[in-house]
């Protein structure tokens, strides 16, 4: 029997008030180190910025090398942090997503990436179905922002960089860091996490 990966990460959830019960819930089912709630209504760039340096103060205290953060709307799959462990320990870049989806991409339309994704998507399941393990997708932006993986080293960069893009959604802002410092975003596959298909708390500039 394999020995289980440590989990080098701090988990934290982004929520809206709105999503108050869901939000708890997901936050004892991840072990979630961290939960915010925008009470006062300051918005969603606020609160992913809050949670983002949060986390990452907490994993420097920890010595963790990651931060996971997820929004309220996520679904973890079953076996989550475990799942979630292996992949870090595997994960080759500085950011990464654990749901690819294929509905609303940040700053994107979907149908503009529709075949690439596919064809992806189908050497994936290929890779899967023949090894029996889970692969990593590249992609060069972040398409959503459900549920994403930073390392800590790259979190004052990051911050720096939000704090210059007011007003551009935090998912859309994240996916322009990953494509300016060109490392891309590695999407999980399969997805760890999926998205909860409800009506939004906060609208996106794209109207989704």
């Amino acid at each position: 029997m394999e020995a289980s990966v440590e989990l080098d990460a701090v988990i934290g959830i982004v929520a809206h008030p709105a999503r108050k019960s869901t939000a708890i819930a997901l936050c004892e089912e991840v072990e979630a180190q961290y939960l915010s709630f925008d009470q006062w209504g300051q918005g969603e760039r606020w609160n992913h910025r809050h949670v983002i340096e949060v986390c990452a103060m907490i994993a420097e205290k920890e010595g963790r090398e990651w931060i996971v953060i997820l929004e309220d709307d996520a679904v973890p799959c079953d076996g989550f942090r475990e799942k979630l462990a292996e992949h870090l320990a595997t994960m080759p870049g500085m950011i990464g997503s654990l749901y690819l989806g294929t509905s609303r991409w940040a700053g994107q339309h979907h149908a503009s990436f529709e075949r690439r994704v596919a064809e992806e998507i189908e050497w994936a399941d290929d890779h899967v179905a023949k090894s029996s393990r889970p692969v990593q997708i590249h992609f060069s932006e972040l398409y959503h922002g459900v549920c994403v993986v930073l390392r800590v080293e790259i979190v004052p960069m990051l911050l720096a960089l939000l704090d210059s893009l007011d007003g551009v959604p935090t998912d859309q802002a994240i996916g322009m860091f990953a494509l300016h410092q060109r490392w891309g975003v590695w999407y999980a596959h399969p997805s760890l996490v999926d998205h909860r298909d409800e009506e939004p708390v906060t609208q996106h500039p794209d109207g989704e």
